[in-house]
């Protein structure tokens, strides 16, 4: 039980990194960096972390509910790391590197629109939605990867050359 646990616990880990995007050191407009800085607050990004950061917990014990006796222990760490108070500054950096000023004001005014804060509210639900759909499939297929793996690793033991015996 214990392995099941951190299988899932590393998967989880795994997981969330993949989801996650760094840009480290992006020069910024300023004028941009205001502009993201206002998108961020119109589409209430800080709640929309919250709920994405609670589904991705939820959505990992509902697959191995062996790990729910660790929820709060889940919750507290990608909290700390990815709450929106620690990433908030890296977040404006990537949309400053993809995105003009301009054109951020422009996905801030389709945001001020009924259909957009409809999206900026849906889009954690979505994405958690289509994360478990990847991690589905992945783990319905999960024999075939391992096949797969194998199949690589005899080959490379049979291009290896032979080791020389003591």
């Amino acid at each position: 039980m214990r392995r099941a646990m951190m299988t899932a616990l590393m998967a989880m880990v795994m997981l969330l990194s993949l989801s996650i995007t760094t840009v480290a050191g992006a020069a910024s407009d300023p004028a941009a960096v205001k502009a993201a800085e206002e998108l961020f607050e119109v589409i209430d990004m800080r709640t929309s972390y919250s709920r994405a950061v609670d589904m991705m917990v939820e959505q990992q014990i509902a697959a191995n509910p062996q790990i729910s006796i660790f929820r709060d222990t889940m919750k507290k760490f990608f909290f700390k790391y990815m709450g929106w108070d620690s990433v908030k500054g890296e977040m404006v950096d990537i949309y400053c590197k993809h995105f003009t000023a301009a054109e951020i004001g422009e996905i801030t005014a389709f945001n001020k629109t009924p259909t957009g804060r409809k999206a900026a509210r849906l889009m954690p639900e979505l994405t958690t939605q289509g994360m478990a759909i990847a991690q589905r499939r992945v783990n319905e297929n999960m024999a075939e990867l391992q096949a797969m793996m194998e199949a690589d690793i005899k080959k490379m033991q049979q291009a290896a050359p032979p080791q020389p015996q003591p």
